[in-house]
């Protein structure tokens, strides 16, 4: 039986590894990149929106979104106004590999299939 400060060394262990490789991902966020709630971040007003998100907090959904796009993005808190917003990336090559990370934390967090 494991001892349980052991199990939460281990579990400290995988969210700090896990902390980590999200901080990368989130330093390479860029506005252009984006459609907030379906609309491209041009204003200074949707500029000011982009740089309240608390991406820290954010969620992914594989989609379909209730607009009928297919997925993935992202809900994304925006304390000042306390909402949530829908962040869809913008796809284009560069987007590939975190598309593909998206997905594989998706399928590793959803339920076996028996």
């Amino acid at each position: 039986m494991i001892d349980e400060r052991l199990r939460a060394k281990i579990a400290t262990e995988q969210t700090q590894r896990y902390a980590a490789e999200r901080a990368d991902w989130i330093e390479r966020l860029n506005p252009s990149d984006w459609l907030f709630d379906g609309h491209r971040i041009r204003s200074k007003t949707m500029l000011e929106c982009w740089h309240g998100l608390d991406w820290s907090s954010a969620w992914m959904d594989m989609g379909p979104s209730p607009a009928g796009n297919l997925g993935p993005y992202w809900h994304v808190p925006l304390p000042s106004e306390d909402t949530v917003h829908r962040l869809y990336p913008n796809l284009s090559d560069r987007w590939l590999l975190t598309v593909r990370q998206a997905v594989a934390e998706a399928l590793a967090k959803a339920p076996a299939d028996d």
